[in-house]
């Protein structure tokens, strides 16, 4: 049983799996293999558990590129009907500072509808754009976040932890929508720096919702904006709510 596998990072990674001998049969012995080489070996025993799954693992070193993954089994005791089953085969970072399996700087657009799983890892973004969800892991981003995409207005969903520095992108419209960066724990606003993408598109005497995050949870204010006057940002900590205030009559003099 073998598997390509492409490492995008080089470091420290656990191969896991789950095994079993199929019930009143005697088990293999087991060998892990990356490119030929052997890297983990279990004896028959291992596996002679009834039918009932176990969890392996081991780690192994892999530079980036394409691996790939075999395991070999044999007999242990010669003329035995042998069996053994394989389930739920991972090969994940087990380096304590990893990032995640895009490279660092990635910029991200990710599709209204669709969610990015960090699987727990750390992943640095060099910008996000978009319309869909970024779950269970820290999402650093440390240039232009843009829900919906420039010009283009939408919600883009933080459920993980987050580092924000930047810009935050905002578009608005006369019909009173507006983007929204919809943040599911706690949201410092203080390393990012907020851009209306176009003021003329700002309706007066309306409020616009753009940024919200778990109550109590909102640190602020932006590092700087480009506002202008008239137009004002409140940070309600209580609510987690950011919201930009349009007062009065706005006019555009070209």
């Amino acid at each position: 049983m073998y598997q390509t596998v492409t490492v995008q990072r080089a470091g420290s990674y656990q191969l896991s799996f789950s095994a079993a001998n199929r019930p009143n049969h005697l088990s293999d012995n087991v060998f892990a293999h990356i490119d030929n080489v052997l890297v983990a070996s279990w004896t028959n025993s291992a596996f002679a558990s009834g039918g009932v799954f176990a969890t392996f693992a081991t780690n192994v070193d892999l530079t980036v590129g394409p691996h790939e993954l075999r395991f070999v089994g044999t007999v242990a005791t010669p003329g035995g009907d042998t069996a053994t089953a394989f389930d739920n085969i991972r090969l994940v970072s087990a380096d304590a500072s990893a990032f995640g399996t895009l490279p660092d700087g990635t910029f991200l657009e990710i599709a209204s509808g669709a969610t990015l799983e960090l699987n727990g890892t750390r992943q640095t973004f060099s910008g996000i754009s978009g319309s869909g969800v970024i779950t269970n892991g820290t999402a650093i981003v440390t240039g232009t976040i843009a829900p919906g995409g420039t010009n283009v207005i939408g919600t883009l969903t933080l459920a993980s932890a987050t580092s924000l520095s930047g810009t935050l992108l905002v578009d608005t419209a006369l019909d009173e929508s507006c983007d929204l960066l919809k943040v599911q724990g706690g949201l410092d606003l203080t390393g990012l720096s907020l851009q209306l993408q176009d003021p003329n598109l700002l309706k007066s005497n309306t409020t616009y919702v753009i940024a919200t995050c778990a109550p109590g949870s909102l640190t602020g204010p932006f590092a700087s904006t480009n506002l202008g006057v008239k137009r004002s940002v409140s940070y309600n900590n209580t609510t987690g709510r950011v919201l930009l205030i349009c007062r009065g009559m706005l006019m555009s003099v070209r």
